[in-house]
């Protein structure tokens, strides 16, 4: 029988202007409740070697979830605008909403993030905070408990974040109007769902849905509402590819107010996708690119992203929690607004690349011909897709197909490589075109891995392209880091057998690390003499234009401080 209730937090209790909301509740799947098997040597205790190859993963693909055991995520969400009325009659203008939070465990103190929302958490007793909230936000509730064993040094044991949600922009639909797919409050159990061109999905809040929605070559659809889509780390299947919105192809697409919870393990292409290089990427017009507005994913399992929105996909005032890249392989034209990320001990919060290419960018025939990726009969075409192509042709798994490489094989196995662009010198296009603004990092949680190469803010080019025309604006990485701010670099990894390809004019303006920590080691920036033929692959025009830390400026490789490789780097500039 179906379990009827969705999971419930046993560590918080949470109200809003005196009305109970209900907590949801996560933690690590069962997974890692069993003894973690030996962990790879802590890289981030060694010192950058250039020669020494990257790091392999754990050979037990859930290791590093062991780091995630003991720990849990809750979270409660509530209509603000309607919270806020219920403190008076009409005409009494709408005022703040109080909320308070009771915890399980008694604590010493409070932290509100993001703390540029300048709310002040108030002590009740030792179980109990408030505080109050005089508009829509995203908040972390984040305490230090009596009980030592319920901290961490780095990042939140027991997290909580409470969602006051704005005004929807779409009026919730008639529930049996043609073309609408209706979940109401309750839990549902509906497998994957099969989306139809003009499709409108309303996930209703208190909705709890475990399953996944999912379309190939269809335009127009629409996913709204602020209740939950999951699959419970697996446990209630999701789509093909593991993802709990599985989106290819498609013209107009909008997702809007979900949560999106607890993918599965390798589920690659993110907690939701839509118009994913390899396979199911569009050539789209700048009004075509998928839509995503505050939209919630949060997870633990290791090779399970955030989100990926496509070419000219745009993303605004969205929040993505979890335990591999976040905001990973951004497309051209890609526009991110006001993005929270909290990044748990595996992967970057911000990736530029990992195994970007889309065939689009570097167009052998398809662009060229006007061909968008879709055969005539609107089945996928791969006559003009050179990527898709060469991974069918490299593999033998129909399981592997458009799907990155480290999916199912180690890096020192044979994989697909061979999608990469069939030439020896770099190709001089790329994803590029990408402003992400006004981010904030609430926790990088990571220590380290792959040789001493992670960092906030990361390129690992082993593509033979070009990555380029990359903005990043008015970022803040809130608490201590130990991995690098920086690490843009050209070097062969699991995912690209190059060291040819380029990386060049990617701008960090205003860019602030309050609160560094003492262990944060030097950013690394770095090409390659290119030992895979034609020629060595560089690092140019790079700038750091108003970027501190700990509140000074600065002005100089060696104030960051910052390895910067001469021979294969030019143009790296510093600018108050």
């Amino acid at each position: 029988l179906p379990n009827t209730t969705p999971p419930k937090s046993p560590r918080f209790i949470v109200t809003a202007n005196g009305k109970d909301v209900f907590v949801f509740f996560s933690k690590p799947s069962k997974l890692c409740t069993s003894s973690c098997p030996p962990q790879p040597t802590e890289y981030w205790k060694q010192a950058y070697v250039p020669t020494r190859p990257f790091g392999d993963p754990p050979t037990d693909p859930n290791a590093t979830c062991c780091f995630q055991r003991g720990k849990s995520y809750s979270w409660a969400t509530f209509d603000h605008a309607s919270a806020a009325a219920a403190t008076g009659a009409p005409p009494s203008p709408p005022k703040g909403v109080n909320v308070t939070v009771w915890s399980a465990e008694p604590w010493t103190s409070c932290t509100l993030r993001p703390r540029s929302l300048g709310v002040k958490c108030n002590t009740i007793d030792n179980n109990t905070a408030s505080f109050t909230l005089a508009s829509p936000a995203k908040v972390s509730v984040e305490f230090v408990f009596r009980n030592a064993s319920c901290n961490m040094a780095l990042g939140v044991k027991h997290a909580l974040v409470v969602f006051a949600e704005p005004p929807p922009t779409l009026a919730p639909p008639a529930p049996g109007k043609p073309g609408v797919i209706y979940f109401p409050p309750g839990v549902h159990e509906p497998g994957a769902v099969d989306l139809f061109s003009g499709a409108r999905v309303y996930v209703a809040p208190g909705a709890y849905v475990r399953g996944c929605l999912r379309s190939t070559d269809v335009d127009n659809v629409t996913i709204y509402g602020a209740g939950v889509l999951t699959s419970e780390a697996g446990l209630y299947g999701g789509c093909d590819d593991g993802a709990l919105v599985s989106l290819c192809r498609g013209r107009h697409l909008r997702i809007e107010g979900i949560f999106a919870v607890d993918a599965a393990y390798h589920s690659v292409w993110g907690h939701i996708h839509a118009n994913h290089f390899y396979g199911c990427s569009l050539d789209l017009s700048p009004e075509q690119g998928a839509v995503v507005h505050n939209v919630k994913t949060a997870g633990w399992a290791w090779s399970a992203p955030g989100l990926f929105v496509g070419r000219h996909g745009r993303v605004t005032d969205s929040f993505l929690r979890g335990n591999d890249d976040l905001l990973v392989d951004p497309q051209t034209g890609q526009r991110w607004q006001g993005t929270l990320l909290w990044s748990l001990d595996n992967g970057w919060p911000f990736m530029f690349q990992w195994n970007t290419g889309d065939s689009f960018d570097c167009p052998p025939t398809a662009s060229l011909t006007g061909n968008d990726g879709r055969g005539s009969s609107g089945s996928k075409s791969t006559s003009g897709d050179p990527f898709a192509v060469a991974l069918r042709s490299a593999t033998t798994s129909p399981a592997q197909v458009d799907v990155p490489s480290h999916v199912s094989t180690p890096p020192s196995a044979p994989s697909a490589h061979s999608r990469s662009f069939p030439t020896t010198s770099p190709a001089p296009c790329g994803p590029h075109d990408i402003v992400i603004a006004n981010t904030t990092v609430l926790h990088v949680e990571e220590v380290d891995g792959w040789g001493g190469l992670r960092s906030v803010f990361g390129a690992w080019q082993g593509m033979n392209n070009t990555v380029y025309d990359i903005t990043v604006k008015d970022a803040v990485v809130e608490t201590a880091v130990v991995t690098r701010f920086f690490a843009l670099f050209v070097r062969k990894s699991p995912w690209g057998a190059f060291d040819t390809g380029i990386l060049r004019d990617l701008n960090f303006v205003n860019v602030a690390f309050p609160n560094p920590g003492s262990d944060t080691r030097p950013s690394l920036l770095f090409g390659s003499n290119g030992s895979s033929g034609g020629g060595g692959g560089r690092v140019k025009n790079i700038l750091f234009q108003n970027i501190t830390v700990a509140g000074s400026l600065i002005s100089s490789a060696s104030q960051l401080p910052a390895l910067i490789d001469p021979a294969t780097t030019t143009n790296i500039t510093f600018r108050k």
